[in-house]
């Protein structure tokens, strides 16, 4: 599988986590995935245990013939432990709900949002979902937010495939703490 791993991804993530891109790829190429198939290509989830006993998660997009990362994360033992399983989407879940940010859903609130119907009301004119999920964009938090937006009769409806946001900075000191008593 052709792999695309972005500049903005290797610089800003792999590099400061310490992630090789020949990793990214094996992961990639591993058998242990998750897809979620969309209108226009899929979204991808693999995990795979590492040489030095860490563990990746990578997600991203399958498209025309080749994947295209869009974050790559550090994992450790006790997260595939408390996840209790080595699927994905689990892993990614329990790792959102150990790192991640709380966003709004209607009368929710949730580190993780998956496969939600969000009504917009008639102040919601510009389609953002981070905003719909009371997200403010920055460099402290590591977005993944999918979805697309429905008409039906008058009414506007956000449909989140998958939502998380990662608290960066409280991420990073959580690898830079493992990574020393590996």
């Amino acid at each position: 599988m052709k792999v695309v791993i972005p500049t903005v991804l290797k610089n800003e993530y792999l590099d400061p986590l310490g992630i090789s891109e020949d990793e990214v790829i094996k992961t990639a190429n591993s058998d242990n995935k998750k897809i979620f198939p969309t209108s226009n290509n899929n979204e991808l989830l693999f995990l795979r245990k590492m040489e030095n006993g860490s563990y990746l998660l990578i997600a991203g997009l399958w498209k025309g013939g080749e994947f295209e990362v869009r974050q790559a994360y550090r994992l450790f033992d006790h997260l595939i432990i408390e996840a209790q399983s080595n699927d994905p989407f689990v892993v990614l879940q329990t790792f959102a709900h150990n790192f991640g940010l709380v966003m709004r859903s209607g009368e929710q609130q949730s580190k993780f949002i998956y496969g939600e119907l969000i009504h917009l009301d008639a102040s919601q004119k510009k389609w953002d979902i981070a905003t719909i999920l009371g997200l403010k964009k920055d460099k402290a938090a590591l977005f993944n937010i999918q979805g697309t937006n429905r008409r039906v009769g008058n009414e506007t409806y956000v449909v989140i495939r998958i939502a998380y946001a990662i608290d960066r900075e409280k991420y990073l000191a959580y690898v830079k703490e493992q990574m020393a008593d590996l």
